[in-house]
């Protein structure tokens, strides 16, 4: 399973969910007061973002700038995990997949607020190599998937 799957002759992909991006800041943030954020809310802002080098980070980058905010981004990371302790300790903005806040939400260690006038996502999906068939229990892992997506996507409508 992998984020933004690559589009190669050699893969194929298999979609598995589209994970909603959301704007997170620590619970002290006066962005946490607000329901939904602007996105000339952000001009300003300081971020923890993704390194450069990761597909994810290019996507964000590229979303903001259409909606013409620039990111001023502080620190960087190669995992949502770190990036999320980094906020917590900060004043610092960082955009992150809703689903991978669970946890922090819970407890109250960060907020997550959606940007108004847009549909950031995160795509998920399987890759495999079209040269190999399908084997039956890659297959059942794929149906699996599927169901679980699924059954989350129907549990937060």
């Amino acid at each position: 399973i992998v984020s933004y799957p690559p589009n190669r002759r050699d893969l194929g992909v298999i979609p598995f969910v589209e994970e909603e991006l959301v704007v997170v800041c620590s619970p002290q943030h006066d962005l946490a007061q607000r329901h939904h954020i602007l996105p000339a809310q952000l001009n300003g802002q300081d971020f923890v973002g993704f390194d450069q080098g990761l597909r994810i980070s290019r996507k964000i980058k590229h979303a903001l700038r259409a909606l013409e905010v620039t990111q001023r981004v502080r620190m960087r990371f190669d995992n949502i995990e770190a990036i999320k302790r980094a906020v917590e300790e900060s004043n610092y903005l960082a955009i992150l997949p809703r689903p991978t806040l669970e946890r922090e939400l819970m407890i109250g260690t960060l907020c997550a607020r959606s940007l108004t006038g847009s549909a950031l996502v995160r795509p998920l999906g399987v890759i495999y190599k079209k040269r190999r068939p399908l084997t039956p229990a890659f297959q059942k892992f794929i149906d699996i998937l599927q169901d679980v997506a699924e059954t989350t996507r129907l549990g937060t409508q």
